[in-house]
């Protein structure tokens, strides 16, 4: 979102929607793996978030070179997974859409290098 500070994207104060384009296959349970690697990691509280992260979960497909993940949440709404433009999953909740954008956009991310690219710092390294 354009004029969107990191903070606003992390808490859920602007409409936000994350798009990862595969350049190879990767299995879901690898997709999953990595989610819960990095709430942990980053301190997440993942008690009152686990039946919505499951159901969050169990909706990822392996995916393949050239297939496209969109997350989407607008304040008030809830979180969205399509894969290739055919959506999966509506998850509810703010303090979800909180914790699940923060895989990339918190402290502590899947990729400290692909948050500042996200949050308009430049462009990840390949």
């Amino acid at each position: 979102t354009p004029g969107a500070t990191g903070e606003r994207l992390v808490d859920g104060g602007s409409h936000r929607c994350l798009s990862v384009t595969y350049r190879m296959g990767v299995p879901a349970r690898r997709i999953r793996a990595a989610a819960e690697e990095v709430l942990q990691r980053q301190g997440v509280d993942l008690a009152p978030l686990r039946q919505r992260l499951e159901q969050l979960h169990a909706a990822y497909r392996d995916v393949v070179d050239g297939d496209s993940y969109r997350l989407c949440h607008a304040p008030g709404g809830d979180t969205e997974l399509s894969l290739n433009g055919r959506l999966l999953v509506r998850v509810p909740g703010q303090d979800f859409a909180r914790a699940y954008f923060g895989i990339w956009l918190a402290d502590a991310p899947i990729s400290p290098p692909l948050r500042e690219a996200l949050l308009g710092g430049g462009r990840p390294a390949s």
